[in-house]
């Protein structure tokens, strides 16, 4: 009877956890894991997709009964994109129209700019297994709100992932690319097109991994997942990443010490992969010491940089391992006790911040090194000494970059240097329009060089040293440009500016035309093309009674490529771009407003290093200047909605459309309703409703202009 009992209640307990949140079963694994910085046990998991296994380098796991799922290889597996911001611990998942953010250890989530909070206050956690640090993310809300369908299989344990089906209409535009196979070989990949693609290629940290976008791609596949057994690299998935422009995203895991070159074909694109034998860290002693001896931990300014020390006496036996998201070095020192618990970062120095934990078990001590922003594991030297180990950045003092970045108004040249690296003069010539820099040649350990910049502001910068023993960096302005010199402990900038005329310039985008109709609406055809036409002119007339300058990149029924509408804008210098559409969805009852726009750039993602377009390793075409989109999204909703009395929709990070991240000043694009509603599409139809709706936009952007 007692054991019928106990059957019975431990069925229930089962099934009552598989019901409310995907809870650990009776039975499960555990293993140890890194959560919080502390050592402790959780209950692992499987995970499918599709119903295929999903083998993750860091499982799913089971935290205060809300199951955690890799963040990364669960979101790409499903056909989204995620990008990591290391300065603010934000982990972003973008799938069509749906952008959710998690901040790491915060229950806070925001879907589509919406403030939500996580079930049982859960929050996304940094997870390190076996060495590997990864983004963890409460599953079934995450999942559910990207359109996933999600189960619990309990006789396996499994979560069990559906993809979400596509939000998006393909419609009838013109995509004569489509990729139609990836093929693997050795250390060789073939990606297979119907025609000689344009790509761009970047390598992502943590872990680290190659992705290869190929341009105006359309994916001729089923989402596309496979493991490689040996080589330079571990796994190869592939699916359509965007499609508006349309965009197909292959990712290939690196093993480490890989390499990579691209050559293209007329059928594709091969990329061949090399690597170089991994380095071998010292190991921990087969057996833990019997004794515990006294750990030293320091750290001391130097003439050449700041060192950090770990020493014991007699001698130290050691781990080392280098985390990421955040960047961390980390040494498991065995056999030794911290001399105290608190350890501080020297100011200003490229460590931020050191923690220690003691784990009397194992008769070891973690300490992990956190590395300032912009800092990485790889500028990092660990040496060996008689007393220990010594800790130093190979960043010495000196000139660190020399970068520049656009901004909606500006340019900005940056000199990026060490406290003790000054400024030792400048000199404007106003006949050629050279502004030179003047620094001492010993802190530059670049080459001369020449990057052509030719923007508003800038033509183009070069750097020159001079036998005397000093090296210049010179800013050829534009024309009517004005500089001003701004010098702090890290950086010498030299921001560039124009007056502006008195009239702001705003350019109306009427979305589609020509061959691409848009969105169709189901109960009368009426095209998207038609009505944002008919609106962007009668806003055109609106802004010019009010004494604004106007530019449509469109005036009649004709198709202008996408990156044509941004070059009209920029090559005009336009103070505004605004894209015009209306949005549709296989779901009749959706319907409302919504605005999307730019994410803002942080201080780094606006900049590119000048040695790079020097040497044609980068490009400054494909730099989004720093601009206040979300300002004037955030404007422009407000008003639609309370002028129009509709749904509102919020206002949407859209970084993958062209019209908003290849413009140079502040853009959006406003989605005025839904013609797949069957009201929103008769009204649509009104004359009524979108002199109403240019009416509105008219006061966005004039309330925008007065803030």
């Amino acid at each position: 009877m007692r054991k019928n009992l106990l059957w019975f209640i431990s069925t229930i307990v089962i099934y009552t956890l598989c019901l409310t949140g995907m809870a650990f079963a009776v039975g499960e694994r555990t293993e140890k894991f890194i959560i919080d910085e502390k050592l402790q046990s959780a209950y692992v998991v499987d995970l499918s997709i599709d119903g295929k296994a999903v083998n993750a380098d860091v499982p799913p796991i089971i935290l205060n009964d809300r199951t955690l799922l890799p963040v990364r290889a669960v979101s790409e597996g499903i056909g989204c994109n995620v990008t990591w911001n290391q300065k603010t611990s934000e982990v972003v998942i973008e799938r069509e129209y749906k952008t959710i953010k998690l901040k790491i250890d915060s229950s806070d989530v925001y879907v589509n700019g919406v403030k939500k909070k996580l079930p049982d206050n859960v929050p996304a956690k940094i997870v390190t297994y076996k060495d590997k640090g990864r983004t963890m993310v409460p599953a079934r809300f995450v999942l559910e709100e990207l359109g996933a369908s999600v189960d619990w299989n309990s006789a396996t344990r499994t979560v069990a992932v559906k993809s979400p089906g596509s939000l998006i209409d393909f419609g009838s535009a013109d995509r004569s690319i489509s990729l139609s196979s990836i093929k693997w070989s050795g250390n060789e990949a073939k990606i297979v097109t119907s025609a000689k693609p344009e790509f761009k290629d970047y390598v992502l940290a943590g872990p680290e991994r190659l992705v290869v976008d190929l341009q105006n791609t359309k994916f001729g596949m089923k989402d596309y997942s496979t493991s490689i057994s040996s080589g330079a690299v571990s796994q190869i998935r592939a699916s359509q990443f965007a499609t508006d422009p349309m965009v197909s995203r292959v990712v290939f895991d690196l093993n480490e010490g890989s390499s990579y070159k691209i050559n293209t074909a007329s059928d594709g694109i091969v990329i061949s992969f090399e690597q170089k034998a991994a380095v071998q860290t010292p190991q921990a002693p087969a057996e833990t010491p019997v004794t515990t001896k006294t750990l030293k931990i320091g750290a001391a300014k130097a003439s050449t940089g700041d060192v950090y020390t770990l020493s014991v006496d007699g001698g130290i036996s050691f781990n080392k391992l280098v985390l990421s998201s955040p960047e961390r070095v980390v040494f498991d020192v065995f056999g030794a006790k911290p001399e105290n618990d608190v350890q501080k970062p020297l100011d200003g120095s490229y460590v931020s911040d050191i923690k220690t934990y003691y784990y009397e078990a194992e008769n070891k001590t973690r300490v992990v090194y956190t590395l300032a922003s912009g800092i990485k594991t790889g500028d990092i030297k660990v040496a060996q000494t008689s007393g220990g180990i010594q800790l130093t950045s190979t960043k010495l003092p000196g000139v660190f970059a020399l970068t520049y970045s656009a901004g909606a108004a500006s340019t900005k040249l940056k000199v990026a240097l060490d406290s003790t690296v000054k400024l030792l003069g400048s000199e404007y010539s106003k006949s050629d329009g050279k502004l030179a820099l003047k620094f001492d040649s010993k802190y530059f350990k670049n080459e001369d060089m020449q990057a052509a910049i030719n923007d508003t502001y800038l033509k183009k910068v070069t750097v020159s040293k001079t036998s005397s023993g000093y090296t210049y960096v010179n800013a050829y302005l534009s024309d009517g440009a004005k500089y001003d010199i701004r010098s702090s402990s890290t950086a010498i900038e030299v921001v560039l500016t124009k007056e502006r005329s008195t009239k702001p310039l705003i350019v109306i985008d009427a979305g589609h035309g020509g061959k691409d109709p848009g969105a169709v609406g189901i109960d009368t055809k009426v095209t998207e093309k038609e009505i944002v036409l008919d609106i962007a002119g009668k806003l055109q007339k609106l802004l010019e009674a009010e004494g604004y300058n106007t530019i449509m990149t469109r005036e009649d029924d004709t198709f202008v490529e996408l990156y044509r509408r941004a070059a009209i804008a920029n090559e005009a210098g336009a103070d505004v771009f605004l894209s015009i559409h209306i949005n549709a969805s296989t779901t009749r009852s959706v319907s409302g407003i919504e605005t999307l726009y730019y994410p803002p750039t942080t201080s780094s993602s606006g900049e590119v290093n000048l040695y790079d377009v020097s040497s044609g390793a980068a490009s400054i075409s494909n730099i989004k200047p720093s601009t206040d989109g979300k300002g004037l999204a955030r404007t422009l909703q407000d008003m639609l909605i309370a002028e129009m009395k509709t749904a509102n929709r919020g206002i949407v990070e859209r970084p993958k459309l062209v019209v908003l991240n290849q413009t140079k000043m502040t853009a959006s694009l406003v989605e005025l309703g839904f013609i797949s509603n069957s009201n929103e599409e008769a009204l649509l139809r009104t004359d009524e409703y979108r002199q109403r709706l240019a009416n509105a936009l008219l006061k966005g952007i004039k309330e925008y202009f007065s803030n």
